[in-house]
């Protein structure tokens, strides 16, 4: 099979693979690539920022796609179902797992990470991993699940009330995503903050009342004009690397506000008197896994199914398998590509 195979820094080649086999009692289920999302830890890995998978490597863990073969002991899904891939994979039997939050398990592994990933015509899951695509979510749209299951787990750790408002510093698609997860939540008003003007017209066409570009005015000023002079009720930081989010963050907060912190950095840079004085609740957001009976990327799919999260708007641009490296390089220069999602079509020529 093709796929896109990574070698090193910004290093991606198109390259036949060895084809996948279901030939273990856990990867049950063989799927078809229909869609793959470069997510921002892909980027990471393609710029070899923070901690890179061993290479060469099929990266790619935001996947949905269409059953092609299924093993003996599966029910749930059948050949030709169109279906969406929770990439997580942990070991079910230590604590964490064993009371739903499977996010923590220390042998928590992905597809798309130590498994073969997305960025191939084809990839494989287990059963329980699986998920049948209701008829009117597309493979383009169920490929933005695990950022939507991601926002989901914000909303379960940093509950929103109906009169908060609410602010999202970042505007990438975990940014976008999780204003939409608070404005279903229930929020009064949601706010995404960005330092683009193409980009933040994607947050307005998903559905987000407020954006307001960072570089071009007075946050804190718009936030306590937006709030009769009170700030904001909670603030996810969904920025991370180098930025200056959590400052932003801590000056735009009411007193006794949150913050759910959804971005990776390598350090943790606050301005503490500021922070301690207001008594900041601050709550790191990893990843996702249980809410209560259900498992996260489900209640994220059925979000999408009922028109909750709407993710047609973020899906700014699409390469086939081919060109994956001008895929990445594009997502490398968001400013000017305007890039949200980038979506990779592995079994498409585009």
């Amino acid at each position: 099979m093709k796929a896109g195979v990574f070698y090193g820094t910004r290093d991606v080649r198109y390259e036949d693979v060895e084809d996948l086999k279901l030939n273990d009692d856990y990867f049950d289920v063989l799927i078809k690539v229909e869609a793959a999302g470069i997510c921002g830890s892909d980027m990471n890995r393609y710029n070899r920022i923070f901690d890179s998978p061993v290479q060469p490597s099929v990266n790619g863990h935001e996947i949905a796609g269409t059953v092609v073969e299924i093993g003996p002991n599966v029910d749930n899904v059948k050949v030709g179902d169109r279906v969406g891939i929770e990439p997580l994979n942990s070991c079910g039997e230590c604590l964490y797992c064993k009371i739903g939050e499977y996010q923590l398990c220390l042998e928590l592994a992905h597809v798309g990470n130590k498994y073969s990933g997305g960025f191939a015509q084809y990839t494989k899951a287990n059963h329980k991993k699986v998920y049948p695509l209701p008829d009117n979510v597309s493979c383009e749209e169920a490929s933005t699940l695990d950022c939507c299951a991601v926002a989901v787990h914000a909303i379960r750790l940093v509950p929103i009330q109906v009169c908060d408002t609410v602010v999202v510093i970042g505007q990438g698609s975990i940014g976008i995503l999780t204003a939409q997860a608070a404005k279903a939540a229930g929020a009064e008003k949601v706010v995404v903050v960005g330092i683009a003007d193409n980009v933040l017209e994607v947050s307005k066409r998903s559905g987000i009342g407020y954006t307001f570009n960072s570089t071009k005015g007075d946050l804190k000023e718009y936030i306590l004009d937006l709030t009769n002079g009170i700030g904001a009720d909670v603030v996810f930081e969904a920025a991370g690397g180098k930025s200056n989010a959590l400052e932003q963050a801590v000056d735009i907060l009411r007193p006794h506000g949150k913050i759910g912190h959804l971005g990776i950095r390598d350090t943790l840079e606050m301005p503490f008197r500021a922070t301690y004085k207001k008594e900041v609740n601050l709550q790191m957001v990893n990843s996702f896994s249980n809410w209560s009976i259900r498992t996260e990327y489900s209640v994220a799919l059925k979000m999408m199914a009922d028109k909750r999260f709407n993710a047609e708007p973020i899906i700014t641009h699409r390469y086939g398998l081919k060109d994956i490296k001008a895929g990445f390089d594009a997502m490398n220069d968001k400013r000017t590509t305007g890039a949200v999602k980038i979506l990779i079509l592995p079994n498409k020529d585009l």
